[in-house]
């Protein structure tokens, strides 16, 4: 989406399992701050989630745990860790 915004290029998103519905037109025409689009994406045989919240940061051992229930249910991990301050 970045490179499109700034040139005022519409990204038409396409449904692939119907490709005859409209779709949906993502543009530099915001009409709410909070539903802006951060990005799209689709990665074939690959999940993607995000464990956050105010109650975490200095929570000792919670990664440990997210990532032994995974292990336990057979899940490999790909880890991404992000900060934001």
């Amino acid at each position: 989406m970045g490179p499109l915004l700034p040139q005022n290029i519409p990204c038409v998103i396409k449904n692939t399992g119907n490709p005859s519905a409209p779709g949906s037109i993502i543009d530099g025409n915001v009409k709410s701050e909070s539903l802006q689009v951060k990005g799209i994406t689709n990665l074939d045989n690959l999940a993607m989630f995000n464990v956050s919240g105010p109650g975490m940061q200095g929570m000792v051992g919670m990664a440990s745990r997210v990532f032994s229930a995974m292990s336990g249910a057979g899940i490999s991990v790909i880890f991404n860790y992000s900060v934001f301050v």
